[in-house]
């Protein structure tokens, strides 16, 4: 077992194999020891996520809302250069969560104030222990007049569930979720198609100007 008491990532690729597990617990004050045993002996169940991006080498620094070319490794130009230890909102839990029944209510989402899209997810705890679970709901803008990122965390929400217990999340999206800074240093919004992504589910809507 390796316990991470650290105020930055150090790399850790060739001792992290050698591990059963990794905690990551911060700089936790007086009192870290003792919360960093009661996870160990299982008195409570881990529900932390990465902050950031935790790198694997040295000299690389990368966001988790890269863009596609930031991916292309100069030795063998291929899109492999993303290979972090782990990737933001990257957490494990003494239970395991299965996330289904992505839905939009609607396909198109028009620019004006008013108008936004409800997503729904449903989460289910399939392990035997009561936990904690983020549910994180990024958009990817798949054109803009600017390079976008991959994806983009919007909005996100924790809630706690008992074995076998589903529940299900709404998220609003409004057309200032998807705006971006501009060339002409404005935020702005262009018509589009986007991806909602939760987890490994995606569905697909487009935005139009009014």
């Amino acid at each position: 077992m390796l316990v991470l008491v650290e105020g930055r990532p150090k790399i850790i690729n060739d001792i992290e194999p050698l591990s059963a597990a990794v905690l990551q617990a911060y700089l936790p004050g007086d009192q870290g020891g003792r919360a960093v045993s009661d996870i160990l002996f299982g008195k409570v169940n881990p529900s932390g996520k990465l902050p950031y991006t935790y790198p694997r080498h040295n000299g690389v620094v990368m966001h988790y809302d890269h863009k596609q070319s930031e991916l292309i490794n100069g030795n063998t130009w291929q899109n492999d250069f993303f290979n972090p230890q782990w990737e933001f909102a990257h957490g494990l839990s003494y239970t395991t969560f299965e996330y289904s029944e992505l839905s939009l209510n609607k396909k198109t989402l028009y620019s004006n104030d008013k108008d936004s899209i409800v997503v729904s997810v449903s989460i289910t705890n399939t392990g035997k222990r009561e936990g904690k679970e983020s549910v994180q709901l990024y958009i990817n803008d798949h054109y803009a007049t600017i390079s976008p990122s991959l994806k983009k965390l919007i909005a996100f929400d924790k809630i706690s569930l008992l074995p076998s217990e589903k529940k299900t999340l709404t998220f609003s999206i409004r057309n200032e979720d998807l705006m971006f800074y501009g060339a002409d240093n404005t935020w702005q919004s262009e018509e589009g198609s986007f991806s909602v992504i939760i987890k490994d589910l995606k569905s697909t809507f487009n935005l139009k100007n009014d």
